[in-house]
């Protein structure tokens, strides 16, 4: 079972000194925090910053709640291009997680698309669960986010909950999304892009497969 992790523990992993031996850390924002974008960001940019990717105890980054700006997103990525000469790095800062949580951010298109440029320059194989639920994405956005990735960017990932936009309110308008992603989905299927996924997880629970 993880354990939660306050925010200013993760400049250790920027100066190479984390707590060693540790195992199935739960990284978690301090929703109790008045700042919490500029811990946020701080906690982005540590990690862009640092020489090191994120240690292989760190399986879960729960950012839910939390608010963040596209400019350490933007950092995050060109690190991972710079790393590589632009290809992308196979072996980027993330490439130890399985469950990033992203539930309640704020996330609109902009910052999705971001994501999805994090993403591309830093591959993510173990990752199985990536928690979107809760914020301001649009069928546009969704499919930048895809666009973005590479074929080998989340192979693992089995499980997008995607619930509860802002946006997305009554029965017509939560029936075009659907068809909307059900068709996403299946441009990301010919792309190759996506393999392991099983589901997104819409309002009411519905899954697109």
């Amino acid at each position: 079972m993880g354990r939660e992790c306050r925010f200013w523990e993760i400049y250790m992993v920027r100066r190479g000194r984390f707590p060693p031996r540790l195992a199935g850390l739960n990284f978690k924002v301090d929703l109790l925090s008045s700042t919490q974008t500029k811990e946020l960001d701080g906690l982005i940019t540590a990690i862009a910053e640092s020489k090191k990717r994120l240690p292989s105890s760190v399986e879960t980054l729960d950012l839910s709640g939390g608010c963040m700006r596209e400019e350490p997103l933007i950092s995050l990525a060109f690190a991972g291009f710079f790393r590589r000469g632009g290809s992308g790095s196979s072996d980027g800062k993330l490439s130890h997680l399985k469950a990033l949580i992203l539930s309640g951010c704020g996330i609109d298109d902009s910052l999705l698309a971001r994501w999805g440029e994090v993403f591309r320059a830093h591959v993510c194989p173990k990752m199985t669960f990536l928690n979107l639920s809760r914020n301001r994405i649009s069928i546009a956005g969704l499919s930048a986010f895809f666009d973005a990735l590479r074929p080998e960017s989340l192979p693992a990932l089995m499980s997008i909950p995607l619930y509860g936009q802002k946006g997305v309110n009554g029965n017509k308008q939560e029936n075009q999304f659907y068809t909307a992603v059900q068709k996403l989905r299946n441009k990301v299927r010919f792309q190759q892009k996506l393999p392991g996924l099983k589901d997104i997880v819409l309002n009411g629970d519905r899954l697109v497969q």
